[in-house]
């Protein structure tokens, strides 16, 4: 196989002398990928930001512009011509437990979600199930029938559907998700879309997926951001009253006597929380721009890494890795593949030692869920690095020296 993906990764590289400077093969592009060393820019606005304007920079600069271009550029990377319904919180768990926070926390609600959601919304859905909410969990494990028994479960009197696009277990993408949401819509139930493994790597249509529906996603992963930037797309039309709700959601309230019953604006902002570090937006925006200024679309990315993610699997069939008890999780077909390669290992217990053995031995760092290997390349990852931490699979598993 030819290796020529869209994006030069040792062209790209120098824009990553902090991170990429040692003898690290990072296989973390999935979990918490490289920052370019532009993110300092960002950093250091937020800290001149209240340098120079200390409490007025909230009406001077973080809502006339730090805001606005920070949802400018999530609704262009995901799809929609509605930035300003856009929220913004710490992390998806805050933004994911206000919209569920719109109903009843007892038996009156019923939540239908799969048993392969990441823990930000299965901690507290299973808590919620403590309290007496109705919870489905439809099982992942067979993919071909998997949309059709999510349709089944979304029976009349759900409240609430919660589904990644992209299953961070093995990096599977949901087939006939328009399927899944058009039954919800039949049943009135809302949909919450966790796509934080699509967001800046494969390409979304907000938009198309329906102005009525919920996405949240973050730029820990693929938007190479880190930590404090996190978002949740709000419905075209809502009037959903979070219980969970911060002084962010109303300003008028902050006139006046307080308003009874209580208020709260339009778009986003209705899901918005309270006051908060802004330095994870100021991050988010400069990488934003960094990657307009490379040509890094989200068009390159998916193309890039479905390329990458191909090659290992060449290399996976080619080196005889399947040969050591290692089953290939990550489908072969471009469309079903998420943006990391996905190994089964056989038990939690091997998967975590070759994951060890791969960090101390061979300077490969990737990362486990259960018994699966997580591999996942990036942009500046090279085709030697591919090769070499592929290679180093092989002889960690075959017990080869």
């Amino acid at each position: 196989m030819n290796y020529n993906p869209p994006i030069d990764a040792e062209r790209l590289r120098k824009h990553y002398t902090r991170t990429l400077r040692d003898d690290k093969v990072l296989m973390t592009g999935h979990s918490h990928r490289a920052w370019p060393d532009r993110i300092v820019k960002g950093q250091m606005r937020a800290v001149e930001i209240a340098f120079r304007e200390v409490d007025e920079k909230w009406e001077k600069t973080i809502f006339t512009y730090i805001i606005p271009e920070f949802q400018i550029g999530v609704a262009q990377r995901i799809g929609t011509d509605k930035p300003d319904h856009i929220a913004f919180g710490e992390n998806t768990h805050e933004l994911v437990t206000r919209v569920l926070s719109s109903f009843p926390w007892d038996k009156s609600t019923r939540v239908v979600t799969t048993n392969a959601e990441f823990h930000s919304s299965r901690r507290e859905v299973t808590r919620l199930q403590e309290n007496g909410v109705e919870v489905e969990y439809v099982p992942v494990q067979d993919r071909n029938t998997l949309c059709d028994r999510i349709r089944d479960a979304i029976t009349p009197g759900t409240n609430a559907v919660i589904m990644s696009t992209v299953f961070f277990t093995d990096g599977s993408v949901l087939q006939n998700i328009d399927q899944c949401i058009e039954r919800a819509r039949e049943v009135n139930a809302t949909v919450i879309l966790d796509v934080y493994h699509q967001f800046n790597a494969r390409r979304l249509k907000a938009d198309e997926l329906g102005r009525d529906i919920f996405l949240t996603a973050g730029g820990y992963k693929y938007a190479s951001a880190g930590e404090g930037c996190a978002w949740l797309k709000v419905p075209e039309i809502c009037t959903m009253r979070p219980s969970n709700t911060g002084w962010f959601a109303d300003f008028s309230a902050l006139k006046g006597k307080y308003p009874n019953p209580i208020r709260y604006g339009d778009g986003g902002q209705r899901f918005l929380g309270a006051t908060k570090d802004i330095s994870g937006m100021c991050r988010q925006i400069e990488v934003f721009r960094f990657m307009d200024e490379q040509g890094l679309t989200v068009d390159r990315l998916e193309k890039t890494d479905l390329h990458q993610t191909a090659y290992m699997i060449y290399l996976f069939d080619n080196l005889g890795v399947h040969q050591h008890g290692a089953v290939l999780r990550s489908s072969r077909n471009d469309v079903e593949r998420g943006p990391f390669l996905a190994i089964d290992l056989e038990t939690e217990e091997r998967a975590e030692n070759v994951d060890r053995k791969l960090r101390q031995e061979y300077r490969v760092f990737a990362d486990t869920r259960e018994s699966v290997l997580r591999m996942g390349p990036a942009p500046y990852t090279t085709e030697y690095e591919l090769e070499y931490a592929m290679q180093s699979l092989k002889k960690v598993v075959s017990g080869e020296k």
